[in-house]
Formats: C-alpha cells, sequence, structure tokens
C-alpha cells in the first residue's frame, strides 16, 4: 500500500500503471454546465451512471482520443470538452496530475476499507478464549444458515427429481 507521503506525481503515475481501470475509482469530474472534464493523457473510462457505478468498460485505452470515441458512441447523453490539438499545455498537464492522484488517492481509500473489512471478518471469526457475545451471535448465525441450507436442499431435492424424470 502507498504511503501518506506520495507525491501526486507519484499517484498519477501509480494510476497510469494499470492495465484495467481499478476499483474504487472516482468518476470524472463535471464543469459547471455538467460536461465532464477528461484530463490529457487519460486511459480509463470513468462515466459515472445516476447509480453510483461507473462504465462497465474497465478498458485502458491507448490514447485520451481512443477513449473521447469509446464516451462518443457508447456514452452519447454525456458532454464533454474535445480537447485541443497538438502536445498538452503545462497547464493541463498539471490539471491532469492532481486529477489522476485524485483517482488513486480513492482507489486506495477502497483497498484500505476493503483490508479493514477483512481483518474486522477474520477477528470475528477467530478464536478466544473469552468469547464476546457479538463472536456467539456470529456463530450461531452461521449454524442456523448451515441448517436452513441443508433443510432447502431435502426439500427440493425430490422436486428437481421430478423435473428431470418428465
Amino acid at each position: 500500500m502507498a504511503s501518506i507521503s506520495m507525491t501526486n506525481s507519484e499517484l498519477a503515475t501509480t494510476y497510469l500503471k494499470y492495465d484495467k481501470r481499478p476499483d474504487g475509482c472516482v468518476p470524472f469530474a463535471t464543469d459547471g454546465a455538467g460536461r465532464i472534464n477528461i484530463p490529457a493523457g487519460e486511459a480509463f473510462c470513468r462515466v459515472g451512471h445516476v447509480d453510483g457505478d461507473l462504465c462497465a468498460n474497465n478498458n485502458k485505452y491507448q490514447t485520451t482520443n481512443a477513449l473521447r470515441e469509446h464516451i462518443r458512441k457508447q456514452h452519447p447523453f454525456v458532454t464533454f470538452d474535445e480537447g485541443k490539438k497538438g502536445p498538452a499545455s503545462q497547464h493541463s498537464k498539471a490539471t491532469a496530475q492532481v486529477e489522476f492522484s485524485r483517482c488513486q488517492k480513492a482507489v486506495l481509500a477502497h483497498i484500505t476499507k476493503l483490508e479493514n473489512i477483512r481483518a474486522n471478518a477474520e477477528f470475528a471469526l477467530t478464536p478466544t478464549k473469552g468469547r464476546s457475545q457479538a463472536t456467539k451471535n456470529l456463530r450461531q448465525h452461521k449454524t442456523q444458515v448451515a441448517a436452513a441450507t441443508q433443510v432447502i436442499n431435502i426439500i427440493a431435492f425430490p422436486f428437481s427429481i421430478r423435473f428431470l424424470i418428465v
């Protein structure tokens, strides 16, 4: 995991090294008119949907123009700046670096959240001498779920055989 001392440049470089868009990315920023801002050098589609999900396509694009073409075809409702021809200005590069580092920070926060969930789950399942009530309740719930699953399988099994015979 990245340390807190990573610079925007290091965060941006890490973000651009992914082969697929990482989980936890944030949607593109928008301007006052609701148009998305596609930073110079962006490699992933981060168009956000109403339900909060990002575009299902997590592939990496070789050029920002290829990404723009994808957005034109797959997200026709989205408006964005077409960009400028030629090399990116220093301002565009600096803006892109800030945007990429913002996305990488969100990815790292997502990873930390998942690690915390896993650690809490492992802690809850770790046997201890004086088991807490929450751990006892969790074990009891797991036992009940397993028993219910067995009952469902016993009940459903004869019905599934009937359908196979017919």
